[in-house]
């Protein structure tokens, strides 16, 4: 698949992680794997693009199995931890009260993913009692 030399595959650099992110979900990954060496340092990073353009390279660290990224997209994710529970347990209320059960599914199953993750008490029976009611509700 030929990239465009236009955005997002070009500059600003802060949109590759998502452009990278999306070729990989397509099942483009020598693609991804090339936009994601050509990404900017997350230095370099506009302050207001900081949150999307780290969670992006997160997932791209974890999919090539970049460990020095991963371990920098960490570091700079980490103070945010307890408010993504907190606005993911705001989604899930949310969907539910207004109807929308497709992404309360995929706020519970990103929700367990996090508790999983983040292992404090109650944090994994709670992501397994979530995990399997997005799965009993994907449907």
């Amino acid at each position: 698949m030929a990239l465009p030399d236009d955005p997002p595959y070009s500059e600003p650099g802060e949109f590759r992680p998502l452009a990278a992110r999306l070729l990989m979900d397509l099942g483009h990954a020598e693609e991804a794997r090339r936009l994601y060496r050509s990404l900017p340092s997350l230095d370099a990073v506009p302050v207001f693009m900081g949150l999307p353009a780290w969670a992006g390279t997160a997932e791209l660290a974890a999919d090539f199995g970049d460990r020095d990224a991963a371990a920098d997209v960490y570091r700079r994710l980490a103070p945010f931890a307890d408010d993504a529970v907190r606005h993911m347990r705001a989604a899930i209320e949310v969907c539910g009260r207004d109807g929308m059960p497709p992404y309360g599914v995929v706020s519970r199953y990103r929700l367990a993913q996090t508790l999983a993750r983040r292992r404090q008490p109650g944090d994994r029976a709670e992501a397994a009692e979530l995990a399997s009611s997005a799965a009993a509700n994907s449907g």
